[in-house]
C-alpha cells in the first residue's frame, strides 16, 4: 500500500467513525453558567412566593458603566412560614423545657367558630436560660443554708484592669446544704422508693407506682359508660355496665337527687302506692313546646309529660288534674 492510499484510508475511517457506534455526541466539559439573579429593591419587585434578599449588595451595571451607588438585592424563594404557636392555659400544657407565656392572648378557635369558648390562650415558649451560678471561695461567701462547693473550678471574676483577680485560685459554686435526715425505720418495701418531704428527706411512705404503659383500645364499639379496666389499669375492649339505678318512693319515701325525677312503672297505680318503688332518672334539660296536658304525681297540671319530668315528678294521668292547681 502506497502512502497516498494509506492517507486516503485513514481519512475515510475518521469520517465514518461517528456512524460506527460508540461516539454519539460531543459534550462540553465546562458547566453551564448560572443564570443572572433577578435584581430587586423591594419584595414587590419579585414574583409571588419570592422575597428580596437585601443581604446581597448587587449592581445592575456592567464593568466600566457609570451606575448610581445603590445596593440591589436578589429575588429568592420565600422561606417557609414559622409553625403556629402551641397554645396553652398553664405550664402543664407545655413540654419539658418550656413554659406557658400567658401575656399573649391568643384564640384557640378556628375563624368563624362561634361555638368555641372565648378564652385567652398563651403560647408555649422555651424556658429562659438559668442565671449563672453564684461564685464563692468559702462557705462565708454563700447565704444561709448554703455551702461553697469547691469541686467545680470556675474562672475568677475579672478585676478593674480586665484581668482575673486571682488567676491561680479556683472559684466554687454556692449550693444548698444537704439536709440532715433521720433513717427511715418502717417495715415497708417500696418498689418506686420512699416519698421525699420538703426538706429532701425520705419518710415512711411509698411513691405511687408509675402509670401503666397501655396500648390504645382498638375495637370498633362505643361504650356509654366507658371501657372496662383490667388489673394493670389499662382499658380493654369491653364496656362497663350502667351504674345501678337508685330506688325512690315507697312507704320509706326514698327521694331522688335535685336533678332527677322518680319514674314509677306504668302498671303501678297512684304514683307508687302500696309501697311500690320507682327508679331515679335525670331531669330533662329542655322540653318541646306543645300542649298535651298531664296531671303530675304532685297534683299539678303540666303542659306536657316532659315539663312534669323537668319539675321532678312522674305523670299520674293524662289530661287536667281533677282538682286543678295553678300550673307552674
Amino acid at each position: 500500500m502506497t502512502i497516498k492510499s494509506y492517507k486516503l484510508l485513514s481519512f475515510s475511517f475518521l469520517v465514518a467513525l461517528p456512524f460506527l457506534g460508540g461516539v454519539t455526541e460531543c459534550t462540553p466539559t465546562e458547566p453551564e453558567p448560572e443564570p443572572e439573579p433577578e435584581l430587586c429593591l423591594a419584595d414587590a419587585d419579585c414574583a409571588a412566593g419570592e422575597y428580596c434578599n437585601f443581604d446581597l449588595c448587587l449592581s445592575p451595571c456592567r464593568d466600566g458603566e457609570a451606575c448610581p451607588a445603590v445596593c440591589y438585592g436578589a429575588c429568592e424563594p420565600s422561606p417557609p412560614p414559622p409553625p403556629p404557636p402551641e397554645l396553652c392555659l398553664s405550664d402543664a400544657d407545655c413540654g419539658v423545657g418550656a413554659y406557658c407565656n400567658v401575656d399573649l392572648c391568643l384564640g384557640g378557635c378556628p375563624d368563624g367558630d362561634a361555638a368555641c369558648p372565648l378564652l385567652c390562650y398563651g403560647a408555649c415558649e422555651p424556658l429562659p436560660p438559668p442565671p449563672p451560678p453564684e461564685g464563692c471561695l468559702d462557705d462565708a461567701d454563700c447565704g444561709p443554708g448554703a455551702r461553697c462547693n469547691l469541686d467545680e473550678c470556675l474562672p475568677m471574676p475579672c478585676g478593674d484592669d480586665g484581668n482575673a483577680a486571682h488567676p491561680a485560685v479556683c472559684y466554687g459554686i454556692c449550693e444548698p446544704e444537704a439536709p440532715v435526715c433521720d433513717p427511715v425505720l418502717c417495715d415497708l418495701f417500696c418498689e418506686g422508693g420512699f416519698v421525699v418531704d420538703e426538706r429532701g428527706c425520705e419518710i415512711c411512705a411509698c411513691n405511687p407506682p408509675p402509670p401503666p404503659a397501655c396500648e390504645p383500645v382498638a375495637c370498633d364499639i362505643w361504650c356509654e359508660h366507658g371501657f372496662v379496666v383490667d388489673e394493670r389499669g389499662c382499658e380493654i375492649c369491653a364496656c362497663n355496665p350502667p351504674p345501678p339505678e337508685a330506688s325512690c318512693g315507697g312507704f320509706a319515701g326514698f327521694t331522688c337527687g335535685a336533678d332527677e325525677w322518680c319514674d314509677y312503672p306504668a302498671d303501678v297505680p297512684a304514683c307508687g302506692a302500696a309501697d311500690h318503688l320507682g327508679v331515679c332518672r335525670p331531669r330533662p334539660d329542655a322540653c318541646p313546646f306543645y300542649y298535651g296536658p298531664v296531671c303530675g304525681c304532685d297534683g299539678v297540671t303540666y303542659d306536657n309529660e316532659c315539663f312534669a319530668h323537668a319539675a321532678g315528678v312522674d305523670v299520674s294521668s293524662s289530661g287536667l288534674c281533677a282538682s286543678p292547681t295553678p300550673a307552674r
